[in-house]
């Protein structure tokens, strides 16, 4: 009996992983500019919703581009607004997710660019990782669980809806 239900879980486990793909990709240029960052979900606006648990991590760099491993048809959303210097991003489901991915999704988008000023996150797991002392840093998290690594001189965070963070 476990035997066979432990076989089970492993076929599944395999049929899961064998649906990963990675990506690397250059954002686009103006992204370097940024100032603002928005991570924003949208299931709660569309049918995009994507399951499982979405993590973000965001490492300040010279250089702009993500790396992405998710599963097929699930795609990151990268919204920059040059005038606001802001950039939005969100992760939606491009096409219906297998039944066999619901709830066992482990989708990690990994971001690198410029030092962010203001995060915003909304139902979403965020690391920011700065390797530099960073001035000026203000957080917004709702709904989520944001984990911040590095030096900073002036931090603002305000927390809601049950979200947690980790300094």
């Amino acid at each position: 009996g476990i035997a066979v239900i432990s076989f089970g879980f492993m076929q599944r486990d395999a049929k899961i992983n064998s649906l990963r793909t990675s990506t690397r990709k250059d954002l686009p240029e103006n992204f370097a500019n940024i100032k603002t960052l928005s991570i924003v979900d949208p299931s709660n606006k569309t049918d995009q919703s994507v399951d499982g648990q979405v993590s973000v991590d965001y490492v300040v760099s010279t250089k702009s581009y993500y790396e992405f491993e998710p599963f097929a048809g699930v795609v990151p959303k990268i919204d920059v607004e040059e005038s606001s210097q802001a950039a939005t991003i969100s992760i939606v489901n491009g096409k219906s997710q297998s039944d066999i991915m619901r709830g066992y999704s482990n989708i990690i988008l990994t971001i690198y660019g410029p030092e962010i000023e203001t995060i915003n996150v909304d139902n979403y797991v965020m690391n920011y990782y700065n390797a530099n002392l960073q001035n000026q840093l203000s957080v917004n998290i709702q709904n989520g669980m944001f984990t911040l690594a590095g030096q900073y001189s002036n931090l603002n965070l305000v927390t809601k809806n049950g979200s947690q963070a980790y300094l």
